[in-house]
């Protein structure tokens, strides 16, 4: 019973240190890390788009295992590091981000083995109709996909910044 009570207790702790209050991430002067920079290297970013969605995956192509925040966990999953730009044919673009209000959040961070690689899948549809991105829906058609991962300001887990881009067709 002592024992059941010590790991209840443990995890309690646990539970509440991950769990804190976090401010959204601020904008700033991104990294002038080129690709194939020290700053870069290690991480290769590929993105898949799903129509309105795009399926980002990053691969670790260090010799060595890494740390990569990927997300922080809001009940919901925030990509406070990615950022997508959308430009139609036009030549219009949209900025998205991926956060939203939140009182209690966790970073979450994947220890990838070299040559591993781990994947999110970010809905732009949905997350182009919050406050934070204007509110307004995608309009259907075909965008030009910018996606940046920028964790350059990170401790403790891989710091650079990524680019990869594809194109997008919006039902």
């Amino acid at each position: 019973m002592r024992i059941t009570r010590v790991a209840v207790a443990l995890s309690l702790v646990l539970a509440a240190a991950g769990c804190r209050k976090e401010p959204l991430m601020t904008e700033g002067k991104p990294s002038e890390a080129e690709p194939g920079s020290k700053a870069a290297a290690g991480v290769a970013l590929t993105v898949v788009p799903h129509g309105a969605q795009l399926e980002l995956t990053w691969r670790n192509t260090a010799g060595t295992a890494i740390r990569l925040a990927t997300h922080v966990f809001a009940g919901e999953n925030h990509y406070d590091w990615v950022k997508v730009t959308l430009t139609d044919r036009a030549g219009a673009s949209r900025r998205l981000q991926f956060m939203d209000n939140r009182d209690e959040s966790a970073p979450v961070a994947v220890d990838l083995a070299a040559g591993a690689s781990t994947s999110a899948t970010i809905d732009l549809a949905a997350w182009a109709k919050r406050p934070i991105n204007g509110g307004t829906p995608l309009a259907p058609g075909s965008y030009d996909a910018k996606v940046v991962y920028d964790s350059s300001r990170e401790h403790d887990v891989w710091a650079g910044r990524l680019e990869a881009s594809t194109r997008i067709d919006v039902p």
